[in-house]
């Protein structure tokens, strides 16, 4: 574990090592939601909660790391990993939106049966080991689905 003190965490002598720590985060966990890599480094300075000051100061540290919107969500990658298809990392403890969409195309992918199921999203939630499955979640699971059949008729073309 590297060494994180709390007290130093706004100070500009802190900035290089708190751009080192979130590289290790990055690095060990890429691709990261924002909001996974708030909690990290939350976690490793012993808080409780990641408040807009700590938000914008890791932001601020973010260093080389490649910064991706992709529905409404920002992911973290290590610098030149990006990639549209993933293998699908299960026991993370994310919630769906926490997941890169690259991952959910790669369950897809290898579990291509989801597309003949009654309720393809359903099969696929089931498949990530999520419990219920919320509007939100469907909503997304579609998008995902989507960008499945479009990656793959590009490929075929």
């Amino acid at each position: 574990e590297p060494k994180c003190d709390p007290s130093l965490f706004f100070e500009s002598s802190y900035t290089d090592h708190l751009t080192g720590l979130i590289s290790e985060v990055v690095s060990r966990y890429s691709p990261i939601s924002e909001t996974m890599l708030y909690r990290h480094v939350t976690k490793l300075h012993g808080w409780q909660r990641a408040g807009r000051r700590i938000q914008e100061r890791v932001m601020v540290c973010i260093g080389d790391n490649e910064c991706r919107y992709e529905n409404g969500n920002l992911f973290i990658w290590k610098p030149g990993t990006f990639s549209e298809v993933l293998p699908f990392r299960s026991g993370l403890q994310r919630p769906p939106r926490d997941v890169p969409q690259a991952e959910i195309i790669g369950l897809i992918g290898e579990h291509e049966h989801v597309h003949r199921s009654s309720d393809p999203a359903k099969e696929l939630a089931t498949l990530m080991g999520l419990g219920r499955l919320s509007k939100d979640t469907r909503a997304y699971l579609e998008v995902c689905f989507a960008e499945h059949r479009r990656l793959n008729s590009e490929s075929s073309d």
